[in-house]
Formats: C-alpha cells, sequence, structure tokens
C-alpha cells in the first residue's frame, strides 16, 4: 500500500480544522482516508474539544456563574443557567476556580441537626472507636489527599444509630482482627462531610482533639480552591501520621506491658 507524505501546509490545515470539525469532513478537503487524518492528529497530538466547551459564555451568563455557583445547588445552577449544560457549567467553573464547598456545607448544618447531648456521646465514639486521618489516593495519576473519619464497632445498634445521624457515608462489614466478631465500619470522607463532623464534636474531644484541630486546618487551606497541596498542606498530612502513628504505639506498649505481668 502506498503512502502519501504529509505536506506542510495539509499539516496547518489539520492544525486548524481538528478541535472543532468532524473528521470526515477534513478527510475530504484534504482528499485523504478517515484513518490517515486520525493517525497524523494523534502523532502531533491534537485534541478535539467537546461540543459544550465549544458554546460561547457571555458576558451575563458568567457573572451569574460566579455569584450563584458557590451557593446554589447542581438543579438551581441548571435552571438559571439554561443556555448551558451542566458539564459546561461545571469546566467553567473550574476554569475560574469556583467552588461548591459553601453551599454543600450549609445544606449539612440545615439538613442535619444534633443536640448537645448528640455531640458529645458521638465525640466519645470517634475519641475511642474512630480515627480522623488523610488519605493519599495514589490511584489517580495526581496525587489526592482525602479527609477520612472511619468508625468500628462490633455493636451493630451502635453503628444503626450513627447511620442515622451522619450525612453521607459508606457502611461496610469485616471479621474482627482479635475476635471471630463481625465489626462494622462506617467511613464518612470528603472536605465538606468530615469538617462538619469535626466542627460537631471537636469541643468535646479530648484524646483525638488534636487531630481534630489539624484537619480542620487542612479543609480551610483546601477549600480556598488550590489545585496542587502547598508547603503548609504537606506539613499537615505528616503531622496527622505522626499523630495517629504515635497513638497506636502507645497502645501496642500499653498493651504488650499488660501482657508481661
Amino acid at each position: 500500500m502506498k503512502f502519501e507524505k504529509w505536506h506542510d501546509e495539509e499539516v496547518q490545515i489539520l492544525i486548524k480544522l481538528y478541535p472543532n470539525t468532524k473528521i470526515s469532513d477534513i478527510a475530504n478537503k484534504l482528499g485523504r482516508s478517515w484513518k490517515s487524518v486520525s493517525a497524523k492528529a494523534s502523532l502531533l497530538g491534537l485534541c478535539r474539544r467537546k461540543r459544550w466547551q465549544n458554546k460561547q459564555w457571555s458576558d451575563e451568563d458568567l457573572i451569574k456563574l460566579k455569584s450563584l455557583f458557590p451557593c446554589s445547588s447542581k438543579n438551581q445552577l441548571v435552571v438559571a443557567l439554561s443556555n448551558h449544560t451542566w458539564g459546561a457549567i461545571r469546566y467553567k467553573a473550574r476554569r475560574l476556580k469556583l467552588s461548591q464547598y459553601a453551599w454543600q456545607y450549609n445544606y449539612l448544618t440545615s439538613t442535619y441537626q444534633l443536640s448537645d447531648v448528640e455531640r458529645a456521646y458521638l465525640a466519645g465514639i470517634i475519641d475511642g472507636e474512630g480515627s480522623i486521618s488523610l488519605i493519599d489516593n495514589r490511584k489517580s495519576s495526581q496525587r489526592k489527599l482525602t479527609p477520612v473519619i472511619a468508625i468500628g464497632n462490633t455493636n451493630l445498634k451502635m453503628i444503626e444509630w450513627l447511620s442515622g445521624h451522619l450525612p453521607k457515608h459508606y457502611k461496610h462489614s469485616k471479621q474482627g482482627w482479635k475476635s471471630s466478631r463481625l465489626m462494622w465500619i462506617i467511613r464518612i470522607s470528603g472536605m465538606h462531610r468530615v469538617r462538619w463532623v469535626l466542627e460537631q464534636v471537636k469541643p468535646y474531644l479530648i484524646a483525638k482533639r488534636e487531630q481534630a484541630d489539624v484537619l480542620l486546618e487542612f479543609c480551610q487551606l483546601r477549600m480556598r480552591g488550590r489545585t496542587s497541596y502547598s508547603v503548609r498542606e504537606r506539613e499537615i498530612k505528616q503531622k496527622l501520621t505522626e499523630l495517629n502513628f504515635s497513638r497506636k504505639r502507645k497502645l501496642a506498649d500499653r498493651e504488650y506491658s499488660s501482657l508481661e505481668r
């Protein structure tokens, strides 16, 4: 099979048309096959723009987006910006470094309300049976630190109470480490959910008060809308790891000394 060499003029036309024009139309214009055009674009590292990225944003729509996005739900935004899809709204908000943390936190505050007794009870459970940590998610292409509160217990009544008083969470069970009893684990993750829980229980925490203070500082820093992690945020990750490790080591030493007696 004979392959025709690409000329500079054809390459320039391909670069200009490829992001917004159908490959079949480019192939007809250049007198080449669909595979030839697609292969050349791949070699040049060209990318096609999604349809919702091509639509222009008016000044009025941008003003609406900046004022509504931080404090509105998805449905409210789609209605207010009816000329754009939800994907286009999210893409533009990300480019403008806008965040919905304010709306999400206000939603949690209005939906979940705990009494002082319930806050103290939840703080005691987290102190004794829970963990406060930053999970380093290395599965994705970019590093992502996720705040997590995990609570484990074999008492199903306690787990059911927690399920009814905590925001969106993941519940699962596993075999106990030291016994054959089934252990239930509740896992709360996400910046706004973890922040809400910690602010509810912080006045009543004793053993894990320092971890709560450190993680709350991390949440406040991340809510500024940065993409990369600052030096202080990395220091918080290291500090939290040290606090949790030192506590586990103290518990292990205490258990070992009791066995020796």
